[in-house]
């Protein structure tokens, strides 16, 4: 019980029994509701869990049981590893002839990351392109994002909401971006989106394999976004 309790706390901690914490603050907890007694049938109430063990870093957006996704920052380390990551022609070939990519220069890295910031700043922490970091080395493995897709013309959002991962090769084939994805896809559901889409790029067995993992139904390519593109489409519905 206590092992699976410390897996689930660190899994999902905003749903944890109704407590909640303030972002940056210290995860609460509630107390035990004791067996028997006078308050044996009252809620425990929350408390402070030890800090050293699951304060969540301010930048979290959410933290599963390998993997910290969190906003990308303009630090230096950052930055070479977004170019490090978005300069590979395998991440870039899957991306469209449209998206400006491989990166060519060091230099890009920042202006990459400001736009990405300007597009999804309204939405504050709900929609956006984050990293995802291996908690237990600190490294950064690639990007994972949740946003509404951008229609034909590439400039106005539409209302469908799609979820989306590219990770260095190095880390391929760890369940990655399974990971992170779920974690994303399970909070985007839980505000009430009733369908959420992955679009690939035809020829990448790899992120299509991740899309059925994560219990996504293929309908097929279609061409309502990114341009025109024409790309194979899933999606996921909330459960009823």
């Amino acid at each position: 019980m206590g092992d699976l309790w410390w897996r689930h706390l660190i899994r999902v901690p905003e749903r944890l029994a109704g407590c909640h914490r303030q972002r940056g603050e210290a995860l609460q907890a509630p107390e035990p509701v004791p067996a028997t007694g006078p308050n044996r049938h009252r809620p425990g109430k929350c408390v402070v869990l030890m800090r050293a063990v699951v304060t969540i870093p301010a930048m979290a957006i959410v933290i599963t049981e390998r993997l910290l996704v969190r906003d990308w920052t303009d630090g230096p380390v950052d930055l070479a590893r977004l170019f490090e990551i978005y300069s590979r022609p395998e991440i870039a070939r899957f991306l469209g002839s449209t998206s400006g990519l491989p990166l060519t220069d060091p230099g890009q890295a920042a202006e990459r990351l400001a736009r990405w910031r300007r597009r999804h700043a309204a939405y504050g922490d709900r929609y956006g392109i984050w990293a995802i970091e291996v908690r237990e080395t600190g490294v950064v493995v690639g990007s994972v994002l949740v946003k509404p897709l951008p229609g034909r013309d590439e400039q106005v959002f539409t209302d469908d909401i799609e979820v989306g991962w590219h990770l260095h090769p190095e880390a391929w084939g760890n369940g990655y971006a399974t990971e992170a994805a779920r974690a994303l896809v399970e909070r985007e559901l839980d505000t009430g989106t009733p369908l959420i889409h992955a679009v690939v790029a035809p020829g990448n067995i790899a992120s299509m394999a991740v899309a059925r993992r994560l219990g996504m139904t293929s309908v097929g390519r279609r061409s309502d976004w990114y341009g025109g593109e024409e790309l194979e489409t899933f999606v996921l519905a909330r459960p009823a």
